[in-house]
């Protein structure tokens, strides 16, 4: 049960903040102004992926278009940063709500059983 539990909540925490990575590099390249300067179909796959926009960028340097090569390259940079840096902070969250929640709801070590009136260190051993 417990690897069960482990492999969902990592299944299901990869699956979230790759959802928060991925919408906010859309949205992030989507408002850079690099994205309207593109055909649509070149401008839906450089969304996709910072790996699709480095490809871009490549083929667009290639036809000799350097200037707008370099302005994918870094629109697509700052937009896979700032969507990286989103999933951290989600990642990061979880993670204190996680202790919070575990310091607040798990027991504590149990303490060590000496009679009263004992000090411990008076007790000892029967030879």
């Amino acid at each position: 049960m417990n690897d069960a539990t482990r492999e969902v909540g990592g299944t299901l925490g990869v699956a979230v903040i790759g959802s928060v990575y991925a919408s906010l590099y859309s949205s992030g390249f989507a408002d850079s102004g690099v994205a309207q300067r593109l055909p649509t179909d070149v401008k839906a796959t450089v969304e996709e992926s910072v790996g699709a926009a480095m490809v871009a960028a490549g083929q667009i340097d290639a036809a000799g278009d350097s200037r707008t090569a370099q302005t994918l390259t870094d629109a697509a940079d700052s937009a896979f940063l700032d969507g990286l840096a989103a999933g951290s902070y989600v990642a990061a969250g979880v993670t204190l709500l996680g202790a919070i929640v575990a310091a607040v709801f798990l027991p504590g070590h149990p303490k060590d059983t000496v009679p009263s009136g004992h000090s411990g260190a008076d007790v000892s051993t029967a030879s």
